[in-house]
């Protein structure tokens, strides 16, 4: 039997920012103990992206894979020149 992994995260970046998309109650959890209270958010629902520097994805993306979570491919819609 092959079962399909469900990620805990999707990341898409976008210039300066990145947007954290928590796929399921794992990841939901994970921001609340992991992100502060105030953070940006981009939609509604509490499935909404949580919006980060660019600068610090890479200790949040550590801190997830260190908690033993998994994240999507990243997704970088940057425009290059």
């Amino acid at each position: 039997m092959n079962i399909a992994q469900v990620n805990d995260f999707a990341i898409d970046l976008h210039g300066s920012i990145a947007m954290l998309w928590p796929q399921n109650e794992a990841g939901l959890d994970w921001v609340r103990e992991n992100i502060c209270d105030d953070h940006v958010r981009w939609g509604s629902g509490e499935y909404a992206a949580v919006v980060i520097e660019h600068r610090y994805i890479g200790d949040i993306v550590n801190g997830i894979h260190d908690d033993g979570l998994t994240i999507k491919d990243v997704i970088d819609t940057r425009v290059r020149s």
